[in-house]
């Protein structure tokens, strides 16, 4: 009995036999390894339930005399099914498909595309004929390019491949076990299948992120997110950009991971990349590292690195606020309010470190139809004075920016707000302060009443309460 009630597997893995070879020492061939890999995987996830079921042909084939047609019978009985997959499993064999395609119709025609899951140990080609549901399936990524741009299987070799490959091998689990629980709860039912929860626009990296960028698609791909491009885009700059634009017009949401490289291509594709996505209507987010310190870096990078729509903090946290926009955005619209009170003016109240945030921030809420002010910075103290007290006075949105400023000055621009607000016609929309980088300042300790605090994530929800 399996761990899935009413199947007689719980997981098929689907193979071409040609694909387990063995290493080079003779051991044991890379497609043996890795299902002996994903069942303890599984298992350890799932708390150890000895009956979990996984049907790996050399291991069920009796030495051979299991009857080909079984293959194909077994797959479809299996609650989830595996594919390894690569040019051989989609190649023809003549005339003929081979059975690791005629495994794979079957386990189809019986059972939702969502419960099929897939391992890349080398990628296929356009031309060669895979079925259009492998094509759509993002699967899990165990080769690298070499030096030499070639592909290569992703053997555990060194201890850099070594975290890589269980890296995705928890990944997979991950994703695997979670269905297999859905499953287990629903009784068994065939699993319906079920529109994205949202298309992401993963903007391409330099080549310092290409392991993180793979690490936010592993991750997107277990809430059915429909990610793009689909192939990497081509070199040509007004291709890059066309085609770029092309899947900017089919995304909920862009999202792109940025560091201290601006790009080796010609006009610096990670900054056309994030002009093209803030110019357009989607929702963008962005991430860098807590640790990269940008004093040094030149005036553009330094800008696009400290943007309001740069997420500072672990890719863990910046993947699952990923997810977080994607649920927010498929809600339905609230209905409409009885009255819209049109454009707001925003004070951003920041000091001269934080003055590039305070910059991107009044784009932002120009972006949103509102209009921005920030401080005077020049004049004489008096006039500057009188200046933020008019502001704090009749803005209808206020939003101090406590980045880089020094932890007494942000306090001392609540209390003067505090203060000033009783002589003010009606009570502020929004009282929020932004928080951005760096991490490891000290804390505010300071809450108002109907103060919020908002980051780059957040800042389209905290805009739309301007609209009352």
């Amino acid at each position: 009995m399996a761990y899935i009630e009413g199947y007689k597997y719980d997981v098929f893995i689907s193979f071409a036999l040609n694909d387990d070879y063995p290493t080079a020492s003779g051991g044991k061939g890379w497609v043996s390894r890795f299902a002996e890999d994903i069942f303890f995987a599984l298992k350890t996830r799932l708390g150890g339930p000895p009956e979990l079921k996984v049907f790996y042909s050399p291991k069920d084939a009796n030495g051979g005399n299991y009857v080909m047609e079984g293959f194909a019978k077994d797959a479809k009985q299996a609650a989830l099914m595996l594919s390894v997959v690569s040019r051989t499993y989609v190649g023809m064999r003549g005339a003929n498909k081979p059975v690791s395609l005629q495994e794979l119709e079957s386990f189809i025609a019986a059972n939702s595309d969502k419960q099929l899951f897939a391992a890349q140990i080398l990628p296929f080609l356009d031309e060669d004929p895979a079925p259009e549901v492998l094509r759509k399936k993002i699967a899990a990524k165990f080769w690298y390019e070499t030096d030499g741009g070639k592909a290569a299987t992703l053997y555990p070799t060194t201890p850099e491949k070594t975290d890589k490959y269980w890296d995705r091998i928890g990944d997979l689990a991950e994703a695997m076990c979670h269905q297999l629980l859905a499953m287990r709860e629903n009784g068994g039912a065939k699993q319906p299948v079920e529109p994205p929860l949202g298309t992401v626009l993963l903007a391409q990296v330099t080549d310092d992120l290409e392991e993180q960028r793979e690490s936010v698609r592993r991750y997107l791909s277990q809430f059915n997110v429909r990610i793009l491009p689909a192939a990497d885009y081509p070199a040509d700059p007004e291709k890059f950009e066309a085609a770029f634009a092309a899947d900017l017009e089919q995304a909920t949401m862009v999202v792109q991971l940025i560091s201290a490289a601006p790009g080796r291509r010609p006009d610096g594709y990670v900054a056309r990349q994030a002009t093209l996505a803030t110019k357009s209507s989607k929702s963008v987010l962005q991430w860098r590292r807590p640790d990269l310190v940008t004093d040094n870096l030149p005036e553009e990078q330094k800008k696009l690195l400290n943007g309001p729509s740069v997420l500072v903090d672990r890719l863990e946290t910046f993947s699952a606020a990923i997810v977080a926009k994607l649920q927010e955005l498929a809600k339905p619209p609230p209905p409409a309010a009885a009255h819209v009170s049109g454009e707001a003016l925003v004070f951003v109240n920041a000091d001269t470190p934080d003055m590039d945030i305070a910059h991107a921030l009044r784009d932002a809420i120009t972006k949103y139809g509102h209009v921005p002010s920030l401080p005077m910075m020049g004049g004489t103290p008096a006039d500057a004075r009188q200046d933020l007290l008019n502001n704090i006075s009749l803005c209808d949105g206020l939003m101090l920016v406590y980045g880089q400023a020094n932890l007494l000055w942000v306090r001392q621009q609540l209390l003067l707000y505090n203060k000033v607000k009783r002589s003010r016609d009606e009570p502020l929309r929004v009282l929020a302060v932004y928080i951005g980088p760096p991490d490891d300042k000290p804390k505010l300790d300071l809450v108002l009443p109907g103060m919020i605090q908002t980051n780059a994530a957040d800042l389209p929800a905290t805009l739309a309460r301007l609209r009352n």
